[in-house]
């Protein structure tokens, strides 16, 4: 018997084996496979002659109820997490032991990948472009401490999957996306979420949805995607600044963007600059351009460029998700950088429009990725705001039930 699955792996079972003992094998095969079998993949893969409906079921039972493991198979392959497990956390000698795990978490047939740490409040870290989970080094290290951390590498994004169609990077997939995975990785707990760049845009437009035990969202550097949206159709200054859009969204630039190793990718990070900076290290550079150089990944990133931004003149107000005057109750902080250049700082004196309960950090010497450049600054914001009392419920239970 031969299997072949959607990505042109081929699994070959003598012939004489039962049906009981090919799927036996598959088992076996699946957890030491070079890469994790999915169970997504089961309904692609063609079988002659014995894969029947009763083998592909117990398949299907078998890893659905060992996700963990067999999608697992991947964990501790991120050369980013193996650095930061041996490289930086070994040589702080942490008296807590700590080391970050990593997971994967399937939605739909689309495949997020995660890694986390500590205990706690749960705090999920959503980046944004170009960049993957390590962009929250930083955050990490030092919010581990006292809660249970959760970085995603959003979609596109290095081990995350990285689909072609544009309309699985359209924010409301994404939102949608974010959604389940709270409801799995985090569970029934309350949560706060961290978003910058795009993953602040889409986080904005998450809360505005008012998710159940979304208890705090920050945001690093950008809008909320309705109100970008409204800056893009109305305000000149904003289309001059986002006059990049454009051109990441024409035809070649992917090819531009992922030659010589993603190189142009990796430049427009400012991933270059920061080790001469004694921002990263020479290594931790190279891990950002792995990441960037992955198959699918240049593509993926753009995608969310391509799903979401209309040309400007076109904007109207069927493109604006949730909704175009869409509001988060949540309570909320902008932690925004005055140098930041990519968005008109006129937004702030609007962003109340879009989140009824907002704080608005500036920054005075910092652009648009403050958390890598005062990680100490930024993560006390973040630990005094999370730790903070909810404005939102103390104000419920001052009211009279009458």
């Amino acid at each position: 018997m031969i299997l072949v699955f959607s990505r042109g792996e081929a699994l070959i079972v003598d012939a004489k084996l039962t049906e009981i003992e090919s799927v036996i094998y598959m088992f076996r095969w699946s957890l030491r496979s070079p890469r994790s079998l999915r169970a997504s993949e089961l309904s692609e893969y063609i079988s002659v002659p014995k894969a029947t409906s009763l083998a592909k079921a117990l398949l299907c039972v078998f890893l659905l109820s060992t996700s963990q493991s067999v999608l697992g198979d991947e964990m501790g392959r991120d050369p980013a997490l193996v650095y930061l497990n041996d490289h930086v956390l070994a040589n702080e000698a942490d008296e807590q032991g700590r080391s970050m795990k990593e997971g994967y978490v399937d939605i739909n047939g689309t495949r997020y990948h995660y890694v986390e740490a500590g205990e706690g409040t749960p705090v999920v870290f959503y980046h944004g472009f170009p960049g993957f989970w390590y962009i929250w080094k930083f955050q990490l290290l030092e919010l581990s401490q006292h809660y249970r951390v959760i970085a995603i590498d959003g979609l596109g994004a290095n081990l995350s999957d990285k689909p072609i169609d544009i309309e699985s990077y359209d924010i409301e997939r994404l939102a949608a996306d974010l959604l389940v995975f709270t409801e799995r990785v985090v569970g029934d707990q309350s949560y706060a979420l961290v978003g910058h760049d795009w993953g602040g845009a889409l986080s904005w437009a998450f809360a505005q949805t008012n998710p159940p035990n979304l208890d705090k969202l920050v945001v690093i550097a950008a809008p909320p995607y309705n109100q970008l949206l409204k800056l893009l159709a109305t305000d000149e200054k904003q289309r001059e600044a986002s006059a990049y859009i454009n051109r990441l969204k024409m035809p070649g630039t992917i090819d531009v963007m992922k030659a010589d190793r993603a190189k142009r990718l990796w430049q427009i990070g400012g991933y270059d600059r920061f080790v001469g900076e004694g921002i990263l290290t020479k290594e931790e550079s190279e891990l950002f351009r792995t990441a960037l150089a992955r198959e699918g990944a240049a593509r993926g990133g753009l995608n969310w460029y391509t799903a979401n931004v209309p040309e400007f003149s076109a904007i109207d107000v069927d493109n604006y998700w949730p909704s175009e005057f869409a509001k988060t109750k949540v309570e909320s902080l902008l932690i925004w950088g005055k140098k930041d250049t990519i968005f008109v700082p006129d937004f702030l004196q609007e962003l109340q429009n879009y989140a009824a309960n907002v704080r608005i950090e500036e920054l005075e010497d910092y652009a648009h990725v403050p958390q890598l450049r005062d990680p100490s600054l930024v993560n006390d914001l973040l630990i005094d705001f999370i730790n903070a009392p909810n404005k939102q419920q103390n104000n419920n239970a001052d009211r009279s039930p009458l």
